[in-house]
């Protein structure tokens, strides 16, 4: 659910008071679309703030709407999904042949875009690659893929698969009802890996939307930095979230196989130093 925006026009051939009305409901909607906006701006923070409270170094500063970008047969997508960005990436897809969709550091977006993607892209016989953050909804468009692998371009530490449970846009309230069409989905990508207890975790134990269930690349990592760790949200310390010793990236099913693939990401998609 997103907001739709209204523009009321003021009437200058109206009498003085119906126009000093209709400003003043024009300067409220003004308000709560700024309002709207904020609280948006922050939940989208907030699913990514987690990663930069566990000790690791954020990837964002500001975080972009959804972008494509082709290179040959592969397609890099970076950014927010948003409403209708199923379509768009349909059309990219039109173009030309896809073998890979490369996912760059994607904190994730509107659920019916991400079921709507994830549900057309595993019919397409594809692999999909990590490279830096793939979060909420973007763990969909992953898990669509026939082949999953992490991939190069950032530091092992910040590449990471991230699921937890549906929320809404502005308020940040959860939404368990909405989970059942994800923990479908999930169930039927991972196959007989599946783990129900980890997945219920993941989608019912949040304490508030920027909690996550992250599940960290395996070939560059220590055996340490590999364990699947659930954070409930986004204040909760690094040694107080849930460890899974025996969970990792392959045996939960998220990836086909542990190596990691080296790519060459694009320049704007590139780790800058600040």
């Amino acid at each position: 659910m997103r907001a739709h925006f209204l523009l009321i026009h003021t009437q200058t051939d109206t009498g003085e008071g119906d126009m000093n009305q209709q400003q003043k409901i024009s300067s409220n909607q003004v308000a709560d679309q700024h309002k709207e906006r904020a609280l948006a701006a922050l939940k989208r923070d907030l699913s990514y703030a987690l990663l930069c409270l566990l000790g690791w170094v954020c990837l964002l500063s500001t975080v972009q709407a959804m972008t494509l970008q082709r290179v040959g047969s592969d397609v890099f997508l970076s950014g927010v999904i948003e409403r209708n960005d199923d379509r768009v990436l349909r059309a990219e897809f039109e173009r030309g042949a896809v073998k890979r969709l490369i996912l760059v550091n994607s904190p994730g977006g509107d659920l019916p875009a991400g079921m709507a993607m994830a549900r057309w892209l595993q019919g397409q016989s594809l692999t999909t690659l990590v490279a830096g953050q793939c979060l909420s909804a973007c763990s969909l468009l992953f898990m669509a893929g026939q082949e999953r692998q992490y991939a190069t371009g950032y530091a092992p530490h910040m590449t990471v698969v991230g699921i937890h449970g549906p929320s809404m846009p502005f308020t940040g309230a959860l939404v368990p009802q909405r989970a059942l069409e994800m923990w479908d989905f999930y169930q039927q990508r991972m196959g007989e890996k599946f783990d129900p207890h980890l997945l219920n975790v993941a989608l019912y134990q949040m304490q508030d939307a920027t909690g996550f269930v992250l599940i960290r690349e395996m070939d560059r990592n220590r055996p340490r930095d590999r364990i699947t760790l659930h954070c409930p949200t986004a204040r909760t310390p690094r040694e107080q979230c849930d460890e899974y010793a025996n969970k990792d990236a392959l045996t939960l099913g998220v990836v086909t196989a542990a190596a990691t693939v080296a790519v060459d990401l694009p320049i704007s998609l590139q780790p800058r130093m600040h």
